[in-house]
């Protein structure tokens, strides 16, 4: 039996979802200043309990509650909402259960919002003991579009025949990929929920008062302001938020919500600016409904988007992830210098490693096919490397491109498959290009790279998910690698300088597919900062470490033997 997908209303669905999917949705209750409940005639249909018709107050249409919303001059005549009460999420779980068969799984709104959450994890408990069934409760660490998303997503998961466990791994995947921002245009709203903190609501009647209006995203599952503007500045500055978290022409989903039709023409230009930017696979606008009207107002306008990936690189992509690189290399090529004390304490592996990529795209265009990208890359690479790290590079770029030269068809791009199959083979052609290989260096850290991103192939076929996976597993080599044959290093308890060039070169292939800005690689990446620089203070920079660079064979027609320096 398929999974039952269970969420609760501030997902905000249509009923065309809800029907599609057989989602279940846990209503909240909005009672007006009278005490009567708040409903929207074609609502969807998710009131399955017995009530008091004569207690409940109809609005014709979500348009003609937000007149409602506008008219209201104080907060004593502002609607309010109530999370469902663990009785009613009992009710609502058992009815569920008894009419369906299967595993359950409940995605609801941020348990820091709401005590929804906590009301259901208790009920499931009990429902799942009474009837012996696995109802797994999960925080979306969302809430309105985001929600929403993650809960068609798990449903599409739900209708393919996936397991429950095969759902939650999609649902943590899913999380890394979502991301809102919203501004708020009036804060008056908020204030009257409660939303807003009695001693901040004066600060806020001021920026209502001078058009200066936030900017919130959603951070560690609430909504925080990432920054404040002017409202004649708006659509600029979301445009550049979007823009910092999405990938280089990458493949999106947009779920654009809106309060009333003014806020939608607002979506419909920002939408059409980003369909001229990003490959987007499909754009829905979205209409707040009732439980987001009574918090935000007639204001609201937001953009949610997941994240798809890549599923090929072409060359128009590669052009930009080498630009990236040679960036980034650039940048912090003195911070790679300042650790380098093998093979020869020199301070210049920051500039050997950089010099292969300067200007490698240089005579490229985006209509070269990938093949012949790649190919022109590694030959421009393999005339400029120089240095053991710089020649380490060069060679990997060569293994890589021998590869696709050999098994990809001049009209295809780049796919995940061939990817892996070339950084085996690129790491094969740089170990191979040294006499005496050593563990714990630049080599051991591509080494790293290519098997994890064969074990990420596994379990997803989409480049973001492999790259990030596997420069994880990279840094975390770089930092402790599992053997460690170079004494200097060792005695030192210093990184090695390539492996943390080879690193950095990563990180500009991060920055063009939009993976820089996820929560977990900007912890990795501030973890692997603040070890580097405790390196760098623990080195004794007058200290003299003699030592002579390995011995380095290019094999082909060139023959190269580095020198003492």
């Amino acid at each position: 039996m398929p999974v039952k997908i269970i969420t609760d209303e501030s997902s905000n669905l249509y009923e065309v979802d809800i029907k599609k999917y057989g989602i279940s949705v846990i209503p909240f209750l909005i009672s007006d200043a009278a005490g009567k409940e708040v409903r929207i005639k074609g609502d969807p249909n998710i009131y399955n309990l017995k009530e008091d018709k004569s207690n409940i107050r109809y609005f014709s249409s979500l348009n003609d509650y937000y007149n409602f919303l506008s008219s209201i001059r104080n907060k004593k005549e502002a609607p309010v909402s109530a999370a469902p009460g663990i009785q009613e999420c009992y009710k609502t779980l058992e009815n569920i259960v008894r009419k369906e068969e299967g595993d359950i799984c409940c995605i609801l709104l941020s348990k820091n919002l709401s005590k929804t959450y906590d009301n259901v994890k208790i009920s499931a408990r009990d429902i799942s003991k009474r009837f012996n069934r696995r109802i797994d409760v999960i925080d979306s660490s969302n809430a309105f579009g985001p929600e929403g998303l993650l809960v068609i997503e798990a449903a599409k998961a739900a209708k393919s025949g996936k397991s429950l466990d095969e759902i939650i791994e999609c649902i943590r995947d899913i999380k890394q990929r979502i991301f809102f921002v919203a501004p708020v245009d009036r804060l008056e709203y908020l204030r009257r929920s409660g939303r807003v903190p009695l001693h901040k609501s004066i600060f806020t009647r001021i920026s209502d008062f001078l058009g200066i209006i936030p900017i919130i995203s959603f951070s560690d599952s609430v909504p925080r302001p990432i920054c404040t503007i002017r409202r004649r500045d708006v659509r600029k500055r979301m445009l550049q938020e979007i823009c910092k978290k999405i990938g280089f022409r990458e493949t999106i989903e947009l779920v654009l919500g809106y309060s009333v039709e003014k806020q939608r023409v607002i979506l419909e230009k920002l939408s059409a600016v980003l369909e001229k930017r990003f490959n987007i696979r499909e754009i829905s606008f979205r209409q707040a409904n009732k439980l987001v009207a009574t918090h935000t107002g007639p204001y609201l306008y937001s953009v949610s988007i997941l994240r798809l990936g890549y599923s090929s690189i072409n060359t128009s992509l590669l052009i930009k992830m080498f630009k990236d690189s040679e960036k980034k290399l650039r940048k912090f090529r003195e911070i790679i210098d300042s650790i380098n004390i093998f093979p020869v304490n020199d301070s210049d592996t920051g500039r050997n490693i950089l010099k292969p990529i300067t200007g490698a795209t240089v005579n490229l265009s985006e209509d070269d096919s990938f093949v012949n990208a790649i190919e022109k890359i590694s030959i421009a690479a393999f005339n400029k490397g120089g240095g053991c790290s710089g020649n380490a590079l060069s060679q990997y770029l060569l293994g890589i491109s021998n590869y696709v030269k050999s098994h990809l068809s001049k009209d295809k791009d780049l796919d995940p498959e061939t990817f892996i199959c070339a950084l085996r083979k690129g790491t094969e052609s740089v170990y191979s290009s040294f006499s005496d290989p050593k563990e714990g260096t630049i080599l051991s850290v591509m080494k790293v790279f290519g098997e994890q991103a064969e074990e990420a192939l596994k379990r997803k076929c989409e480049f973001s998910y492999i790259i990030q996976n596997a420069y994880s597993a990279s840094v975390k080599e770089l930092l402790n690698p599992k053997v460690q044959e170079v004494k200097i290093l060792r005695d030192s308890n210093v990184s090695d300088s390539g492996g943390l060039g080879f690193i950095i070169f990563l990180q500009g292939w991060l920055d063009t597919l939009g993976i820089s800005m996820n929560t977990e690689i900007k912890k990795l990446n501030k973890n692997l900062t603040g070890e580097i620089k405790d390196q760098i203070a623990s080195l004794k920079y007058k200290a003299k470490y003699p030592g002579f660079c390995v011995e380095c064979n290019i094999k082909g027609n060139v023959e190269l033997s580095l020198i003492h320096i």
